[in-house]
Parts: structure tokens; C-alpha cells; sequence
């Protein structure tokens, strides 16, 4: 098994792979037609594709079409869609891209960042672990580094041939992946695992579904024979999933990890155990380009407010808005409020270790487009990032009205203070 963590283990050559043969696939049949199973492997094993995914690359999609469609019939649709996916699946899961993996539209855009399952395979840990609904299998690929045995369990037989692929391509031999129900699985299983992780789909046809009990699988109907199987049970849930909510429908919830990535929360975490008799614990991670920061709040002391906008403005990350735990945070770092509605606090001096940004106060004026019009004007500012919580603004009326492009190292707060609807201009410290 790997031994390096992670999926840092990956090949860093990026030489294009190149062969002479030949190769016609009907795509329709390796979408709609999924009962030769090992056929549909060894398509995905044909170095190929990878060639001609090079050509799309370099030619673009429309010429790629056009030259090859009659010698590759509806394989083109399938490198087209490659093509078009790359410059989203190089920032999702940039390993994986460089590797050379395959993804579809779908599963890119349900999986997880690399970056946030390297951090929940720091807590998911045991020898032997369990995986359902797993998705293409980002999860098992960083959980895998770190155990002995992985069994991964997806209904979806297409989706597992890919991933079943990229698995290989990595070189995690401690995966097995299974084309079976959840449900399924855990009626014939008779193992017993150290932990299990578990992915419902949140999607019912093309509409996405918020409660736990309307996923796929039903996680609610499902736990007590999970129980049965492991003493631990993580659940991914959507960033939209509420606290309350969890507390409510888990007895034995033990804790709730809320997790976000570059400033935007991308999922909470549930963890149920056996117990139920102590508080729920609550953590709040925030894992930025090299920084990985996490809090646990139990004392929900609130700041006190602010007099003046002077000094260092400080705005909590969105883990800890999203937990509610943004004021208390802000109560332990010795800040003030600057209205109890927002995220947003005043200190004497810069702490960098913020849990999200810490910036330099520049200027504050009244919340008037004219007047900030003019202000913008006088600093020589053709770009900068606006941001309203707790006041009514049209942001992108006043990106217009100012003239001026959203981006930079400048950031506008509009906010009330003390009864009046103020914008604050901050500079962000590096």
C-alpha cells in the first residue's frame, strides 16, 4: 500500500502517453449498455484515449469533433467532455489530473476537493475501513494511504470502472470497490469495520434534496445496522445541511465537523458513536492553499461592541459563521464587534493566525455609491472585492456606478455600525 500520505504519492512526469493503435468505441454503449463489465476496462486501459485527450487539448473541442468523429464515432464525445472538464478538475483534484484519471460531470462535480479529503482522512482512521455510496472515490483514494484495507461500495457500474481505473493508475491495491447498492451490501455483510464513511446522494432525478432521510442511500433507516458493524460512522452532508437539524434526527451524534476550503464552506461532517450522553462537540477547519486551521468553541461568550472603526478589521471565516460559533471566536482573540448582525470585528493590532482574514483599515465612509464613487476615484482603484452583510446594497449596481472590477488586494465591507450603514476599506495583510 502507499506509504508517502495522501496523494502525494502520484507521478510528477507530465509526458503525454502515446501509442500507434487504433481504437473505435461506441460511447453510447459505454454509457447505456454497461453489462461487459471487464470490456469497458479495457477501454479505459487503452492508452489512447490519453493521446488523443492530448490532440483536444491542443486543437480545442469543435476541431477535435470534426477531424475525428467519423473514425471515432461517440468516443469524441467522451474526450470532448474530458476536454471540456480539465480546467475544473486541475483545480478540484489536481493529483488526479496530473495522473491522468477520468472523471465525468457529474461525479466532478459531487466529489471532494483532494485538499479537504486529505484532511478528513486525518480523522477517519482504523485498519479496515468501509466506504458506501462512495462516489469516485476521491475519499477512499486519501483514506486508503493511511489503512490497511478499504472496501468501497457504489451502485453507479459506470462510474466504478473509472474509478476502479484511477485507483490502478495510483497504484492503491488496498481498495476494493463493489457495483452494489448500500442497502445491499449491509444486508449480506457479516464484517466488521474500525469506521464507516458514508456519501448519500443528495440529488432525486435533477432536483437536490436537503434532508438525510430523502438521500440515497437513507442513512437514517440505515444507521442502526451500520452501528451494528462499527463503533464510528462519519456522514457527509452538504454545506446547506443545518446544525439543528442533525442534533435532531441523531441521538448518538458525537460531533459535527464543519470544513471549508478557501473561504467557502464545502461540507459538514457528522460523527455518530454509540454514546450519546455527552455534548456534541463542534469543530470548525478551515484549509486554505498551505494552511489547515481547526477550532472546538464550547464557551459562547459574545465580544463587546466597538466605539470606533480604528485599527485592524477582522472577518471570520465561513466555517465559523456557518457553525455559528463566529462571535465566540472572536470573544477568544480579544476582539470587538462591529455589529452583532455581522461577521466582521475591530482589534488593536494584526493576527495573522485569524481564522480568515485580517486587514488593515484604510478608510470608512458612508454607505453612498456617489461618495465611494469619488473615493475609489482618489485612491486610483480600478478593482476591488465587495462585500454586504447586514445591510441591503446591489453589489453589482455599484460595481457599475463606481466604474471599477471585482478582484484585488482591496476589500470594501459594507456594514452597519452604530445605527449607520458604513463601507470600510481594508487592505489585506499578506
Amino acid at each position: 500500500m502507499p506509504t508517502e500520505g495522501h496523494l502525494s504519492f502520484l507521478p510528477q512526469d507530465d509526458t503525454a502517453v502515446t501509442t500507434n493503435a487504433n481504437t473505435r468505441i461506441n460511447l453510447n454503449f459505454f454509457i447505456n449498455n454497461l453489462n461487459n463489465y471487464s470490456k469497458i476496462k479495457e477501454y479505459l486501459a487503452n492508452k489512447e484515449l490519453h493521446a488523443y485527450l492530448n490532440i483536444a487539448n491542443t486543437v480545442g473541442n469543435q476541431a477535435f469533433i470534426l477531424k475525428y468523429k467519423s473514425e471515432l464515432g461517440d468516443l469524441t464525445n467522451f474526450i470532448a467532455e474530458q476536454n471540456k472538464l480539465s480546467p475544473k478538475f486541475k483545480i478540484k483534484l489536481p493529483a488526479l489530473q496530473k495522473a491522468g484519471g477520468f472523471i465525468t460531470t457529474r461525479s466532478l462535480e459531487q466529489c471532494t476537493a483532494e485538499a479537504v479529503a486529505n484532511y478528513k482522512s486525518t480523522l477517519i482512521i482504523g485498519d479496515n475501513i468501509l466506504t458506501l455510496a462512495s462516489g469516485l472515490g476521491i475519499d477512499d483514494m486519501a483514506i486508503a494511504a493511511n489503512c490497511q484495507n478499504l472496501v468501497s461500495v457504489d451502485n453507479d457500474e459506470a462510474l466504478n470502472a473509472l474509478t476502479e481505473y484511477n485507483f490502478n493508475l495510483l497504484g492503491l491495491k488496498n481498495i476494493v470497490r463493489l457495483t452494489q447498492k448500500a442497502e445491499e451490501f449491509i444486508a449480506n455483510n457479516s464484517m466488521v469495520f474500525d469506521a464507516i464513511y458514508i456519501d448519500p446522494d443528495r440529488r432525486d432525478g435533477e432536483q437536490r434534496q436537503l434532508k438525510l432521510a430523502e438521500h440515497q442511500p437513507n442513512v437514517i433507516n440505515l444507521l442502526p445496522n451500520l452501528l451494528n458493524i462499527s463503533s464510528q460512522i462519519w456522514i457527509k452532508c452538504s454545506p446547506l445541511y443545518d446544525l439543528d437539524m442533525a442534533q435532531q434526527e441523531f441521538a448518538e451524534l458525537e460531533a459535527i465537523y464543519i470544513i471549508s476550503f478557501k473561504g467557502e464552506v464545502k461540507e459538514m461532517l457528522l460523527k455518530i458513536g454509540h454514546q450519546s450522553d455527552s455534548q456534541i462537540k463542534i469543530f470548525c477547519t478551515d484549509i486554505g492553499t498551505n494552511t489547515i486551521k481547526t477550532v472546538e468553541i464550547d464557551d459562547l461568550k459574545i465580544p463587546i461592541l466597538a466605539d470606533t472603526l480604528s485599527g485592524y478589521f477582522y472577518e471570520a471565516g465561513a466555517s465559523l459563521v456557518k457553525a455559528r460559533r463566529h462571535h465566540a471566536y472572536a470573544h477568544t482573540m480579544d476582539l470587538k464587534l462591529i455589529d452583532k448582525s455581522v461577521p466582521f470585528y475591530i482589534g488593536p493590532a494584526a493576527t495573522l493566525n485569524f481564522m480568515g482574514k485580517c486587514m488593515a483599515i484604510k478608510a470608512t465612509l458612508p454607505l453612498n455609491p456617489k461618495q465611494i464613487k469619488l473615493y475609489l476615484k482618489s485612491q486610483q482603484l480600478s478593482q476591488i472585492n465587495i462585500k454586504a452583510r447586514g445591510v441591503k446594497c446591489d453589489i453589482p449596481s455599484l460595481f457599475k456606478t463606481c466604474g471599477v472590477k471585482e478582484g484585488g488586494e482591496d476589500f470594501l465591507f459594507l456594514t452597519p455600525f452604530k445605527g449607520k450603514q458604513m463601507a470600510i476599506h481594508c487592505e489585506l495583510l499578506q
